[in-house]
């Protein structure tokens, strides 16, 4: 099924398999890739509430394929702040990012990322 949601959860799905260690990670960060770049084809367009919210999801999937390429943490942490821009209240992009700014030491800002995770779950 083509439709952007569908497309962002298989790759979602995916990319949490390829975190715990299952499956060739080349492979399946290429097509996690291709499914978001699908869903983002989609999406041409389209500027209600579901797309930014999706647009902010394939950011946070780029995110973690970065994170599966063992990417520097400031290069995990470019798509999620774009996320951000998109979407200001994404739980998945704000949770990531306070643990990438923890494991940078920098706890003061990963703790504002909490609170805002924290405030994004109560809206």
């Amino acid at each position: 099924h083509n439709h952007p949601g569908c497309l962002l959860g298989r790759a979602t799905i995916l990319s949490h398999y390829l975190a715990k260690g299952d499956g060739d990670v080349e492979e399946g960060v290429r097509e996690v890739r291709k499914w978001c770049h699908d869903a983002q084809e989609n999406l041409k367009g389209e500027a209600d509430t579901s797309a930014i919210h999706y647009r902010a999801k394939a950011l946070v999937l780029e995110g973690a394929c970065r994170a599966l390429e063992g990417a520097s943490l400031q290069d995990q942490e470019r798509p999620l702040r774009d996320a951000l821009t998109f979407h200001p209240w994404n739980l998945d992009a704000l949770s990531r990012l306070a643990e990438i700014l923890e494991a940078r030491g920098q706890s003061a800002e990963a703790a504002k990322m909490r609170a805002r995770a924290e405030r994004a779950m109560s809206l």
